[in-house]
Parts: structure tokens; sequence; C-alpha cells
């Protein structure tokens, strides 16, 4: 049986920040070395341990409130290990006041796990809910490149290590020391102030209540803005929630709503390497909107780990197919928004025949000059992701195919600059994510729709 632990306040003899930090640190280091299998257990159990049906493909350890394990967090974690997470919850109450003790604990409380899971040294995200969250923000400050990311739900300092969430709820954090999402309430509030690099994540007001006779089945309902900021930041993304039912492929579908004119044509869109997020959703909308139904492509699932080009063009050319036996044998758009981009030309140029034959054209949304072809966290800080020339298979694309390169005014390097020869080329204000007009690139879409040949 494990020891009873708990966290109480602030000891008498006060611990000097560098100290906890450094306790800190050894916490997620060891983290991250269970998960490569380097660490040993030492006879603990977590508040929750939920196993993927499936080989998971990141690590969430999830640390409570002061109000400790409650029956949200726990369908909270279900969810998660739904999307392919091993998720370790952590009682906020349970933990050592000491960091080095919690950092022990917390290693007997994974290892076991992520060796019955089969998972590789994959970086723990960590999530927290208010003063769990506090704690989560320590760690992640302490050592930055252990953790894979951080998402915070109403963060409030954490008994015994309260710096770093005071640091930054005044203000005085000068920018986010790892990926990190915060959720806020219904109306955008949150005790964290605008940071740089901190995403805001609104809950959208919806609620998913786990299916009666499901291992997660409960009272509890879970918030659709929870999953989303959890799964982009662990390695997922809102694909999970709305993937297409039978769908080998991360897709997510947005229909022609009831009562809007068909268009005669569908529109396959590659996702940036941050997985299906907003600007592609209100891309989608708006051109399902008009008639063009969309099937999204989460780049971040799609290509965690690398795909070549012909393996690329073999599943969208199943893609393509299934797509239309639901949709029609109509003319395919291709739409790519960054990796998305860089990748699409690499994929098209290597369908079989027929499928090239249904090519509408393709929109390329800030592409870059170079890229790779798995997902790299340089890419999520704005460096190169691999050496293939971009504009160079673009060139190398039939040349009947429509194609319309999209670029931000501000970007510093882009596929589209200088002008490709026999492609439309947009600037628009703003830089990589072009100012976030998810309008104006609609629009602009249609413009090319409607000059290509049966648009």
């Amino acid at each position: 049986m494990a020891p009873r632990i708990r966290i109480s306040p602030a000891a008498a003899a006060p611990v000097g920040l560098a100290l906890l930090l450094a306790a800190l640190a050894g916490l997620v280091l060891l983290l991250a070395a269970l998960a490569a299998g380097r660490a040993s257990p030492e006879g603990a159990a977590p508040a929750a341990l939920h196993l993927p049906a499936e080989a998971a493909r990141s690590v969430v350890v999830m640390i409570s409130g002061a109000e400790g394990w409650t029956p949200g967090l726990e369908a909270r974690a279900a969810r998660l290990a739904r999307g392919r997470a091993l998720v370790v919850g952590l009682d906020l109450r349970r933990l050592p006041r000491d960091c080095a003790e919690a950092g022990r604990a917390a290693t007997a409380l994974v290892r076991a796990a992520t060796a019955r899971a089969g998972v590789g040294a994959i970086p723990p995200t960590l999530v927290g809910r208010e003063e769990g969250a506090g704690l989560a923000l320590a760690m992640a400050a302490a050592a930055p490149d252990a953790v894979k990311g951080l998402a915070t739900d109403r963060l409030a300092p954490a008994p015994g290590c309260p710096e770093a969430a005071e640091a930054a709820t005044a203000g005085r954090l000068a920018k986010a020391p790892v990926r990190w999402f915060d959720l806020t309430d219904a109306a955008g509030r949150s005790p964290l102030p605008p940071l740089p690099g901190v995403a805001a994540v609104a809950p959208d007001g919806e609620r998913i209540r786990p299916r009666r006779g499901t291992p997660d089945a409960g009272p509890a309902a879970v918030s659709v803005g929870f999953l989303e900021t959890a799964w982009a930041v662990s390695g997922a993304d809102v694909a999970f929630r709305e993937g297409a039912a039978g769908e080998p492929m991360p897709v997510v579908l947005h229909p022609v709503p009831p009562g809007a004119a068909e268009r005669g044509v569908f529109a396959i869109f590659l996702s940036g390497d941050g997985g299906w997020a907003a600007f592609d959703a209100q891309v989608a909308d708006q051109l399902a909107a008009q008639g063009v139904p969309v099937a999204g492509v989460s780049l971040l699932r799609w290509l965690w780990r690398e795909k070549r080009p012909e393996a690329m063009a073999r599943e969208l050319a199943g893609l393509i197919a299934r797509r239309s036996a639901a949709w029609g044998e109509r003319p395919v758009l291709v739409i790519g928004f960054s990796m998305g981009a860089n990748v699409a030309p690499f994929a098209l140029r290597r369908l079989p025949a027929a499928a090239q034959a249904r090519l509408a054209g393709l929109v390329l949304l800030a592409p870059e000059r170079r890229t790779g072809f798995e997902i790299s966290p340089a890419g999520w800080l704005g460096g190169a992701t691999g050496a293939a020339d971009v504009a160079a298979e673009i060139a190398a694309l039939p040349p009947a195919l429509p194609v319309l390169c999209v670029r931000g005014a501000e970007e510093e390097s882009s596929a589209c600059d200088p002008p490709l020869p026999g492609a439309a080329t947009l600037a628009l204000p703003g830089g990589h994510h072009l100012g976030k007009a998810h309008d104006r690139v609609a629009e602009a879409i249609l413009e090319l729709l409607g000059a290509a040949p049966g648009g």
C-alpha cells in the first residue's frame, strides 16, 4: 500500500527559490527518464492512471488543485486517454512538500504505466488545475527542455512553491517557458494576463458527456476547450474530438450546411504543424457555407512520425476516394497551410494519374522555402523543419493545375517570393499567419475556384 503523502503550506524554514526550482527540475527530468525506461519504481500509486486502448502518442501528467482528484478531473483524464494519451493523475494533497521527494514519488507513479503502454522517450505534457497549475508552471519553468508543453486551468499559486504562478499572474513573467495553453472561462477571463507565448483557449460553452457503457461513463461533463487545449499541447488536437467515424486518417469534416447551394467541388485542407486549429476551421467553415465541403487533415497527427511523399500520396488518394464515395465524384481542391502547404506539392505530384486528373487546383497558404516530412518542435519555434526545396516541387507540378500562393507581406522567407511561374500570388497584411484574415483567404480560394475549369 502506498504511503500517505500530503503537501502542506510553506515550511517554517523557507526553501530558497533556486533550490526549489532545482528540485522541480529533478521531478521533470525524472518524468522524462521514466518515459525512456531509465528510472526505477519505488512503490507508489497515482490518484488516477489511464492507459490508452492503442499505442500512446503522448504522456500527460495531470495535477489536481487543492480540492484533490475530483470526478471532473477523472472525466478529463479518461477523455484524454481516448485520444491515445497515457494519463497519470496526481492529487496535489498527497504530494510531499519536499520537491525532491515528489520527484521520486512521481517516478514510481508513472514508470510501470509507461512500460505497459510501450511508450518511448516522450517528454511529458503538464496539465494543472488551480494550485496544481501553479505547480505545473513551476516545473515547466525549472526544466523547459524536458517538458513537451503546459496547459493550465485557473492558474493559482501552489502551496510551498508559489513564486512562478505569482510572477505570471502579476504580469512579471517575460515569456512562456514552454508551449503554453491557458483555459479561460466562457467570457474569456483568466487569472493569467496576456503573456508572450501563451495561447488563451475559451471553453466555447459546449460540454462533452461520456457515453453510457464506456469505461469513462459517469455524471461529469468535460469542456471542449479543455480537451482541445490538452490535446493540442500534448501532440494531438481537435481532430481527436471531431474526427470522422471510420476514417483512418486524422480528418475533421466540415460539410455544406443544410440549405446551402453545392458548388460541385470538395476540398482537402492540410493543416499546419500545430494541428487543426481555429484558423483552419474558420476558413473551412466559410468554404462550406459557400457550398464547398472540406475534409481537414491534422498534420500534427498525420506527420507525427516521418511520412515520405510517396506514402502521403497513397493516403491522400485513399482519402479522395472515401470522400468521393460520400460527397460524389467531384473535382478536388487541395489547400495547405504552413507545413501543410510545404508538403502538399510533394504529395500531389505523386498521386496516381486518376486522382491527379480530379484536381481542381492547389492553394498554398504561407508555404516556406524548405520542409521536412514530420512534425518538428523547431517548426513551433519558427525554425526550419527540413531541407527539401518547396518552390522547386511547386514548379514541377503539371502546368495545367491552377495554383494560388498566398503569403504574409511581412514574411521574410516564403516559397511565394519571388513569384512562381504559372502561379497566382497574393500577399496579405501580416506575417506567417496571414493576419488571421480567414475571410479574405476563403474569398481568394473561391475566386480561384471560379476561374478554374469546372469551378
